[in-house]
């Protein structure tokens, strides 16, 4: 037999608000640019560096700055930019409804088929977003989750102790 004791309260609907929402996207999308792109250590969404270049003659391309529209100060990373299109096409929005935060691209969207076919990885179904991400977004998360909850303590028993 179930056994209560405490208040009973309500879980607020929608759980956070929509400038909490603003908050927790600038966190994740600024993180996200941060370590995706970064130009000494740039990571995959599985936090794994991404691989050197399959293309010798690619790689020697880039770091000879011969590539079309380049970003020079790239030219010795392995980071997924030439011209930084693909990283200032990286987009963010939200929804309060749904308790959900997207990240994607519009116009440059094609290239992440040819990174992934060659094995650099900015999101998939297993690791949609780097967990270093997470982890800097979650201070802000439990902060707001605190204030957002309702007081008190309420307990359900259900069966006996033994």
């Amino acid at each position: 037999m179930a056994k209560e004791t405490g208040k009973k309260f309500k879980m607020p609907n929608p759980i956070f608000s929509e400038q909490s929402y603003r908050i927790f996207e600038a966190i994740i999308i600024n993180e996200y640019r941060k370590i995706t792109f970064d130009k000494s250590n740039p990571k995959m969404a599985d936090d794994r560096s991404f691989p050197k270049y399959t293309s010798k003659s690619y790689e020697n391309r880039k770091k000879a700055n011969m590539l079309k529209r380049q970003d020079t100060s790239y030219s010795n990373s392995t980071a997924p930019v030439v011209s930084g299109d693909l990283k200032n096409d990286t987009n963010s929005s939200f929804s309060v409804e749904e308790n959900s935060i997207y990240i994607g691209w519009t116009s440059h969207a094609n290239k992440l088929d040819w990174l992934r076919d060659n094995k650099r990885i900015l999101t998939s179904k297993q690791h949609p977003i780097n967990p270093n991400v997470i982890k800097k977004v979650m201070p802000s998360f439990n902060k707001e989750l605190k204030r957002r909850m309702p007081k008190g303590k309420h307990t359900i028993t259900i069966g006996k102790k033994k």
